[in-house]
């Protein structure tokens, strides 16, 4: 836990700064972060908040390709 509290803290420190495009930490402990599963649409939807052409693109490819986030995973 020691060292997703440092992660965490720095990754917020990053943030403030306008450095840190998105973010996701695994845990054992909380479900919802240790499903592999959410890498890809939780780092998506954070870039797209700050970029609304790469949330464009992203909408696009996901119209293209449904089933792109679970195939991406399974390689």
């Amino acid at each position: 836990s020691g060292k997703l509290t440092i992660a965490q803290t720095v990754a917020a420190w990053c943030s403030e700064l306008g450095y840190l495009g998105a973010s996701f930490f695994c845990s054992r402990d909380n479900q919802e972060c240790s499903d592999i599963q959410m890498i890809f649409p939780t780092i998506a939807y954070q870039l797209g908040l700050r970029d609304c052409r790469f949330q464009e693109k992203i909408a696009e490819v996901m119209r293209q390709d449904p089933d792109i986030q679970t195939s991406l995973v399974s390689h």
